[in-house]
């Protein structure tokens, strides 16, 4: 635990404000702070979340394959 608090929070609030991002149709700043955060997710908790994010807007823009790689980045889910 890190003097924030539990880190699988840190992902968690963030992912929520992605969505957010995605259901008021402001892609660009869901897919910008995704990656941003995916790329200090060595610091992080499980960024499972993220990538549930990332394959959901990934989805709704018709990039299958960018999806489908957020999506197996979720394999921990089904353990």
């Amino acid at each position: 635990m890190s003097d924030r608090g539990p880190s699988g929070l840190e992902v968690l609030h963030p992912a929520e404000l992605m969505a957010v991002h995605l259901y008021t149709g402001r892609w660009q700043d869901a897919d910008s702070l995704g990656i941003e955060l995916l790329a200090d997710s060595a610091q992080r908790s499980p960024a499972e979340d993220l990538h549930s994010a990332l394959a959901l807007l990934y989805a709704m823009r018709g990039e299958l394959d960018a999806a489908r790689t957020s999506l197996e980045r979720l394999a921990p889910w089904t353990q």
